[in-house]
């Protein structure tokens, strides 16, 4: 018997409320019909939890994240919340995430869908195609400056020199370039290349 599906959503304060409405989206429906659901479980994050808690998010979301089927994540930042150390307070849920589960494969559909307006310059309007754009961008999301090697030289109460190092290792650049060909392969590529896996693969650009 296949096990009913679970939902772990991190969002900040001001989404919460959407929580309720959830199930009813169509969206949702598709994937995860409100029958088939075992729970969805809310969990505030981010800046403005870290504010009011002095934490950016509660102790056992993390764990709950690593049994759910899907975790939507809301916006974490609030420009008036930073940590101690300066970072944006809300970073740990994000990082905390990525690094945690190994979310290495950064998945970004772009498709344009007819009679949804969408705006480059001065307001909305049907500017492009939709039948011509159907994209999707894959990023690797644990390496690179992602890594946390970095450091500064202070003299004297300042900062001289910040050094940031771009990591990419074998392992990181091989699995996601392989990902990528892979999801390729089941896409029919772009209109002019007339459909079909090797459309698919001679379209796909790699950049790290």
């Amino acid at each position: 018997m296949r096990r009913r599906k679970s939902i772990s959503t991190l969002l900040c304060a001001s989404v919460l409320a959407t929580i309720a409405a959830l199930p009813q989206t169509s969206a949702l429906a598709q994937g995860f019909p409100a029958h088939k659901l075992t729970l969805i479980v809310p969990f505030p994050a981010g800046g403005q939890h870290y504010l009011d808690t002095g934490e950016e998010w509660p102790h056992g979301a993390f764990e709950s994240c690593q049994t759910a089927d899907a975790i939507l994540l809301g916006a974490v930042g609030l420009p008036n919340a930073n940590l101690p150390n300066g970072d944006l307070a809300g970073i740990g849920v994000l990082f905390g995430l990525r690094f945690g589960l190994d979310l290495y494969a950064n998945i970004r559909p772009t498709k344009l869908y007819p009679n949804v307006r969408h705006k480059v310059h001065d307001g909305f309007k049907q500017v492009w195609d939709p039948g011509k754009v159907d994209f999707v961008i894959i990023r690797e999301n644990t390496e690179g400056l992602y890594t946390p090697t970095r450091g500064y030289l202070d003299r004297g109460g300042t900062k001289e020199l910040a050094i940031d190092s771009r990591v990419i290792t074998r392992k990181g650049a091989e699995r996601v370039i392989r990902f990528a060909f892979e999801l390729a392969k089941t896409r029919a590529g772009a209109p002019g290349d007339g459909g079909g896996e090797r459309a698919g693969l001679s379209r796909l650009r790699y950049t790290m």
